[in-house]
């Protein structure tokens, strides 16, 4: 697929008008948008109909849009929540926002997540009373319920700061109900009061599909049968029935049946195809992010050290995807090569230090696959962020942003990023 460029985005918000008619009142929303160059705005005004919105974002080139999840009295320099100094935003209300996504996108995942979304709706439905608002599919790895919250008692406690806790403490509750039911829903969406989700009628701009609201019985039938009829870009990319991953699996050699190949055929049995991911910031010199595997086996003490550690050298967000033996720790932030060696060296990580000196960079393992069954594809795990709120001196890595996002579909930064967005990545066939 061709890349998208700032003038197909221009083109599309110029001539297809936004439907902001679902949202209660968007001028209490707050908006963001992301740029070809990965920088992110936000929104400096309130939009209160669509035709202002659509026409910013043409003049702009927006790759990727977001809609805030809350209602805020003025939704505009919203300070942090971390923010101590400002006085506290006055939240009027606050959408009950479920995120179903389920990787690599494929038609396969893709109807995983429809299932899940359907049978949450109606577990919401069975056990809870509040208001369906709108159901999207997000243009890419899957699908949101939004909701509105009928329970308004605690949109009236008058401290605000004890107000927007409550709020939520009820969310974070809600989330382990929905999570202790069965349901695989992004952990970090529902009970985040300053969380943003994808703009329905607005382009993915890494698919080039629109994301878009659908209709209840369309969540009930399989994607199959529907996902054709809606909108996307005229470059926008084919969405595979299964993962590349799979594909080149099913491109390993055959075993042989002859008895002189009988030992080429074993070592094919036991390979491993492996896809890695680089370090490397691509596009800028001499800069790499830290990404590495470390046993979940450290203790919470040890653990706590290692970021802590990260944390003063501004090395933040810190993102971990949690599996069963090992964490994928990402710091997406531009960090100069040999002070990453050195930390590597410091913190009895020499493996990945060596690696730095050899290559100059870090190849990371990300997915393996069993070349006997051709099938057995090893998961990332679920996602949790550290010190997010935190800023730091050192830039963003685009590079490693974009790679987060393909994991997540949750990565979002107000800071500066530089790097090319495309990770560097290869698989590689292992013994």
């Amino acid at each position: 697929m061709p890349e998208l460029e700032k003038s197909d985005f221009s083109k599309f918000y110029k001539t297809n008008d936004l439907d902001l008619s679902w949202v209660e009142k968007p001028g209490r929303h707050q908006f963001r948008w992301r740029l070809v160059n990965n920088n992110w705005i936000t929104a400096s005004r309130r939009f209160r109909d669509s035709e202002k919105l659509s026409e910013t974002l043409s003049k702009q080139g927006s790759r990727d849009v977001y809609i805030g999840t809350s209602s805020w009295l003025n939704p505009i320099q919203l300070p942090k929540k971390s923010d101590s100094e400002s006085e506290p935003a006055v939240l009027l209300d606050h959408w009950i926002v479920f995120d179903i996504d389920r990787k690599p996108l494929t038609i396969k995942t893709l109807e995983e997540g429809r299932k899940i979304a359907n049978s949450l709706l109606e577990y919401m439905e069975e056990n809870h009373d509040h208001e369906l608002i709108s159901i999207s599919f997000s243009g890419g790895k899957g699908f949101h319920l939004i909701f509105k919250d009928t329970k308004r008692e605690k949109f009236l406690i008058e401290d605000l700061a004890k107000r927007e806790q409550t709020v939520i403490e009820q969310r974070k509750a809600l989330l382990d109900e929905v999570l202790e039911a069965g349901f695989d829903v992004d952990k970090l969406v529902t009970a985040d009061t300053r969380r943003i989700i994808r703009l329905p009628g607005t382009l993915h701009g890494t698919t080039g599909w629109c994301c878009t609201r659908i209709t209840r019985n369309m969540l009930s039938i399989p994607v199959k049968k529907w996902l054709h009829t809606l909108p996307r870009h005229e470059k926008a990319k084919d969405i595979p029935k299964k993962s590349n991953l799979w594909n080149v699996l099913q491109k390993l050699p055959s075993p042989s049946k002859s008895k002189d190949d009988a030992d080429k055929t074993e070592k094919q049995l036991n390979s491993i195809l492996e896809m890695q991911v680089s370090s490397q910031v691509v596009g800028v010199s001499n800069r790499s992010s830290f990404i590495a595997w470390l046993p979940n086996k450290l203790t919470e003490k040890e653990d706590n050290q290692l970021f802590s550690r990260m944390r003063k050298l501004g090395w933040t967000p810190i993102y971990k995807f949690k599996n069963q033996k090992e964490d994928l720790i990402i710091v997406p932030r531009a960090i100069n090569t040999p002070q990453l060696r050195n930390f590597f060296e410091k913190n009895s990580l020499q493996k990945y230090a060596n690696k730095i000196k050899n290559l100059g960079h870090l190849w990371i393992p990300m997915v393996r696959a069993s070349g006997s069954t051709k099938s057995e594809i090893h998961d990332i795990g679920v996602m949790e962020i550290f010190f997010e709120d935190e800023q730091s001196k050192l830039p963003m890595s685009a590079t490693h942003n974009e790679l987060i996002s393909r994991l997540s579909d949750d990565v979002v930064t107000d800071e500066k990023e530089i790097g090319r967005r495309e990770p560097a990545i290869r698989i590689v066939q292992i013994e």
